[in-house]
């Protein structure tokens, strides 16, 4: 009777030490990584692509992975997250292809095209059906990231200033923020352009750095607050007629991960993406009206001017297609889906 009481609890601690081990190995299975997000905390950006991003990534893997998200400037610089998760400082990040277009000024058109007749979806049909999104994985891989999805929105990109902007002309000269593709493209018109992250924009307009700024859609830089630095908003401005966003991963750190949370990695970044451009063109004539309660001047850019600027772009694809093999690459393939779709003329050349 003894010996049988004793199997039992015998039996009992054996379960109990499975249990704890178990208990053990499940806590040890969790993967938990790094991710900042570049915009400014506080604005409805961060807080989907963070935030909300990081808490459907436990939901969808049952809380196997856990994603601790940091603000601009928190572990890097916004404009130094690509250099960082290249050499591990951190696992993922989520950002916009244009600020790396100083490595290559063909990944810089993967966040959009100036003066295209293309709108994201547009852009999201050519990443996933015409090769896009592997000719920006192999791109990545050189340098250690891997690229896991993308998504944006096709709300146009007011230009902010202190000074009134009414024809080409007025850019000559004009201190102005931007990034990416667009630096060129506003260099090319005379502008004087620093590329700033977009949490140093609102110091640089109120310090006199910079008078204008192009940035995000209207509801975005309502919530940066740069309309109390600025007096006029000019639109529209197709340099940027959409935009795209992606999430990337450390490559060592995406190889060690299972199969399983890889899909919902995934998967989460297209449902927030998608999130995003949804909530964008809900708040963008609500942030229009309130900027004009505010006093803000919204000009109506003419069209002539926007043709001018359109030349312009056109040329600058022929100047960026020279410039690399991977450039070349990128704007033929996006040019020739263009002029398939009919939105370039057939005879249109980047030679």
């Amino acid at each position: 009777m003894k010996r049988g009481k004793f199997l039992k609890l015998l039996v009992c601690v054996g379960l109990i030490v499975v249990v704890q081990l178990a208990t053990i190995s499940m806590a040890s299975a969790v993967v938990n990584w790094r991710m900042p997000c570049f915009w400014a905390k506080g604005s409805y950006y961060y807080t989907i692509n963070g935030p909300e991003f990081a808490d459907l990534v436990k939901k969808m893997s049952n809380g196997e992975m856990n994603i601790t998200v940091f603000g601009p400037g928190e572990l890097v610089k916004a404009l130094d997250q690509v250099d960082a998760i290249a050499r591990g400082t951190f696992e993922m990040m989520v950002w916009h292809d244009g600020y790396w277009a100083g490595k290559d000024i063909g990944i810089g058109y993967y966040g959009y095209i100036p003066f295209a007749d293309m709108n994201i979806d547009d852009f999201d049909y050519w990443m996933h059906e015409e090769g896009g999104i592997e000719l920006a994985r192999d791109f990545y891989s050189k340098s250690n990231i891997y690229y896991i999805g993308n998504g944006g929105y096709s709300d146009l990109e007011p230009v902010f200033s202190k000074k009134p902007i009414n024809k080409l002309e007025d850019f000559k000269g004009l201190k102005m923020r931007s990034s990416g593709v667009a630096l060129s493209f506003f260099k090319e018109m005379g502008a004087s352009v620093v590329a700033l992250g977009g949490d140093e924009t609102y110091e640089a307009l109120s310090r006199g750095v910079i008078d204008a700024v192009e940035h995000t859609p209207s509801s975005m830089m309502l919530d940066m607050g740069i309309h109390e630095v600025t007096k006029y908003a000019v639109e529209p401005m197709k340099h940027q007629p959409f935009t795209n966003i992606a999430y990337y991963a450390n490559a060592a750190a995406w190889q060690k991960l299972p199969d399983h949370l890889k899909a919902v990695v995934f998967a989460a970044t297209r449902q927030q993406l998608l999130r995003l451009r949804n909530e964008s063109h809900k708040k963008e004539p609500e942030a229009k009206k309130f900027l004009l309660s505010k006093g803000m001047k919204f000009i109506s850019f003419p069209q002539k001017e926007q043709d001018r600027m359109a030349a312009v772009a056109q040329k600058l694809w022929k100047v960026h297609a020279k410039q690399t093999p991977f450039a070349g690459k990128v704007i033929r393939s996006m040019t020739d889906y263009l002029k398939r779709e009919g939105r370039l003329p057939k005879d249109y050349k980047l030679d």
